[in-house]
């Protein structure tokens, strides 16, 4: 261009050199990106102008053509829908009429909420209404940023690769129904793998995992991250300590970990080995120094595992040096420890109460390094006295009990609600565990004397109301079929309600109560017990294979499938039918009472049975009967090693006795 070619200490790159003197400018952002709608502002500075004023028009979407004009130095631009804008301001010095077109700077406008819809076929990025959803979690987590959300339509996601969420994203079930979205691990090592503070999952269930290693579940790293209404379940720790040192279900590292207002259940373990000290296994939650879990359930998580070494205590459903508040751990069972091991950190307001150990070690409910560590917890006392129903696994606090307005946690430290989304801070203290009694309620329970009867059968059936007011005339609602029609209404001016009700079919019977108060504060309370009631039909079935077996084992499709325990349900005067076949049994099959074992026709040789030890194979007493069947090959030298009829007495018949 004929310019001089050192203009400064050294030349330019390029053939051209640019002039000092001439007229440029550049603009700054006040941010890079944003979410829809996004307002972002932009300044201009002129280098070598006039200062006699200028004008900058500018190009919004990188297209060439200016949209708006301004003759200040500043602008504001709100960019409504989502997409990348190349910017651009042509500045005109007005004392030169020089003109200067900056380069383009690009601002990124993001969808605030993306979704998934699994295996979406219409999926477009940037996956910001439900018709583009992403195809998978991973999609929707690759193109989102800091502050995003993505919410996941309800279905089951299966994943063969833990999701990393190491950005500030919000990921979380559409309906807040956790049991609506599954995300299933299938070869994972895990589901999500949390790595920072801003990451947060909700509204879901995380189902599987299996093996060894830190959180086969969930795994929460250094820099954290909050998992909230979730239910945590079906994670199998499996296989032996030769390979790996550690196996978590839920394993929580850091003071930004948290876990709350979640359910961790139904997880289990069958590892073996483990001698030596480092050795640790926990089927629920591993917390490391500063880790929280509160106002959760962890409850029926399994271990049944072989291991060695339980002098070091390794081995527990909850274990760490973490804070542990307002939660219910309960009916566990661990080889060392049932419930939760403590090396520091603390648990407070909580209930950990009818978990078992193993024998390795004995303990039941806590075992802690330090008696400083528990503060104002329940590891004591009647499960059934204080738990509204635990043998169908209701854990919800019974009132006027030591778990009811007696924890001291302070309102202002309490998250609004508890586990079941009540109010958490009631009548002026808080209740231990991870459930609030609500306060505006009664309660009631339902019992019966027994929970399975041969029909037909008279059923008498009670309700026990706590928390109503002295004098209050109380409506009783009974369903005794479970099929929502009430059956029976009385009142009384009591807090207790005793019915008999006439079942004649046999099957499995749910019983529900609704009860209301018409006098003081009008309160109600309803409860439903799916499959309270077992009606025996006079028949039954035993088969090993069958694929739905449940009582009251009414046919060959729901029959049992341990024929010890079709004997023990079953009410004098039944008949348990035999699956056609071969049977083999460990141990002797215990008949003590007036009940027939038969195969299922005339035929003995349509059942066999053949000893897999060296036990009796049937033991009669109390008028039991044992008929059309095979005893093969039975054990010696034992007395009465095919069958023993016990001085109680008992029938065979129409037997076939044989290699002996």
């Amino acid at each position: 261009a004929g310019n001089d070619r050192i203009r400064g200490a050294k030349p330019d790159i390029g053939c051209y050199e640019v002039d000092p003197n001439a007229f440029a400018a550049t603009f700054a952002m006040s941010a890079q990106q944003g979410f829809a709608p996004a307002t972002v502002g932009f300044t201009v500075t002129p280098v070598n102008g006039g200062g006699e004023g200028y004008t900058c028009e500018w190009d919004w979407n990188g297209d060439g053509s200016y949209e708006e004009t301004k003759t200040t130095l500043t602008a504001s631009k709100t960019f409504e829908e989502y997409g990348e804008y190349p910017v651009a301001v042509r500045v005109t010095d007005e004392k030169s009429g020089v003109a200067y077109t900056t380069p383009a700077q690009v601002f990124t406008v993001y969808p605030k909420t993306l979704y998934v819809k699994k295996g979406n076929s219409g999926a477009a990025a940037p996956y910001g209404s439900e018709e583009t959803a992403a195809p998978d979690i991973q999609t929707a987590l690759a193109a989102a940023a800091d502050g995003c959300e993505i919410v996941l339509l309800p279905e089951t996601y299966t994943i063969t690769a833990a999701i990393l969420v190491d950005k500030g994203v919000h990921i979380r079930g559409q309906t807040g129904n956790p049991e609506d979205v599954v995300v299933e691990i299938a070869g994972a090592p895990c589901a999500f793998h949390r790595n920072s503070p801003g990451a947060f999952v909700a509204n879901l269930v995380s189902e599987g995992g299996t093996g060894t290693g830190w959180g086969r579940n969930c795994y929460f790293e250094h820099r954290g991250g909050t998992m909230s209404n979730c239910v945590v379940r079906g994670c199998l720790l499996s296989g032996s300590f030769a390979s790996n040192a550690f196996a978590h279900t839920i394993f929580m590292r850091g003071p930004d970990a948290l876990l709350t207002h979640s359910v961790i259940t139904n997880n289990s373990s069958t590892l073996s080995g483990g001698s030596g000290s480092s050795k640790e296994m926990v089927h629920g939650v591993f917390l490391e120094t500063g880790a929280r879990l509160e106002h959760s359930l962890v409850a029926d998580n399994i271990d049944s595992g072989n291991r060695s070494n339980a002098s070091a205590k390794n081995y527990a459903t909850v274990y760490g040096d973490g804070a542990i508040r307002n939660c219910t751990i309960v009916n566990n069972q661990c080889s060392d420890v049932g419930g939760v091991r403590l090396t520091g950190g603390s648990i407070v307001d909580s209930v950990v109460l009818g978990n078992t150990s193993g024998g390795l070690a004995g303990e039941d409910n806590i075992y802690s390094g330090s008696a400083s560590y528990v503060s104002s917890c329940v590891s004591e006392g009647t499960v059934t006295a204080l738990f509204k129903d635990w043998d169908a696994k209701d854990y919800h606090p019974v009132a006027n009990t030591v778990l009811v307005d007696k924890g001291v946690g302070l309102e202002e430290q309490l998250p609004d609600v508890d586990l079941d989304g009540k109010p958490r801070f009631q009548n002026g203290a808080v209740d231990i565990g991870c459930y609030e009694l609500d306060a505006s309620q009664f309660d009631v329970t339902v019992s019966s004397a027994k929970t399975a009867y041969m029909v037909p059968a008279e059923v008498e059936l009670s309700a026990t109301v706590t928390g109503c007011n002295d004098g209050d005339e109380l409506h009783y609602y009974w369903d005794f079929n479970g099929d929502g029609v009430t059956d029976l209404e009385e009142t009384a001016h009591a807090p207790s309600n005793t019915v008999t009700y006439a079942y004649s079919a046999s099957g499995s019977v749910s019983v529900g109560l609704a009860v209301t108060n018409f006098t003081g504060t009008v309160k109600g309370i309803s409860v439903y017990k799916p499959d309270f009631l077992a009606m025996m039909p006079a028949v039954i079935y035993f088969d090993p294979a069958a694929p739905h077996s449940a009582l009251p084992y009414a046919n060959w499709d729901t029959a049992a499938t341990n024929l010890q325990e079709a004997i023990d349900v079953a009410f004098e005067g039944m008949t348990i039918v035999v699956r056609e076949g071969d049977h083999s049994f460990p141990s002797t099959i215990s008949i003590n009472k007036a009940v027939t074992v038969s195969g299922p026709s005339s035929d003995p040789n349509a059942v066999v049975f053949r000893p897999s030890g060296s036990k009796r194979m049937f033991s009669l007493n109390g008028g039991a009967t044992l008929t059309s069947c095979v005893l093969e090959n039975p054990p010696e030298p034992v007395t009465g090693g095919a069958v023993y009829v016990n001085g109680g007495g008992g029938t065979i018949s129409n037997v076939i006795l044989r290699g002996v």
